[in-house]
């Protein structure tokens, strides 16, 4: 049990650090980790599901930058692709914003 904990505690420090960073998809992948062995732990669970949001957003606005570059270029089959990918995130990110 005691090793469990450290193990929790472990990736509950990763993924705060990668909060502090902005790497978003690193901090999300160690809170699912964390929450996978707590699944008791109500309060990491909404933290985890909080931080997958925010890399959904972060992950949106490349999918968008990207898109715009490629409707620059004129490669618009590529652009309409990356438009989706980022609009997933945006609804992701749309909601976090209701709910504060």
């Amino acid at each position: 049990a005691e090793a469990v904990r450290a193990r929790i505690a472990a990736y509950r420090k990763t993924a705060e650090e990668a909060v502090v960073t902005n790497d978003f998809a690193k901090a999300a992948n160690a809170y699912r980790i964390a929450a996978h062995l707590a699944p008791d732990d109500v309060g990491l669970i909404e933290r985890a599901a909080e931080v997958q949001k925010l890399a959904a957003a972060a992950l949106a606005a490349g999918y968008l930058k990207q898109g715009a570059y490629e409707e620059h270029e004129g490669r618009w089959a590529d652009a309409r692709s990356r438009a989706g990918g980022g609009a997933d995130g945006r609804a992701a990110q749309a909601d976090r914003r209701g709910a504060a």
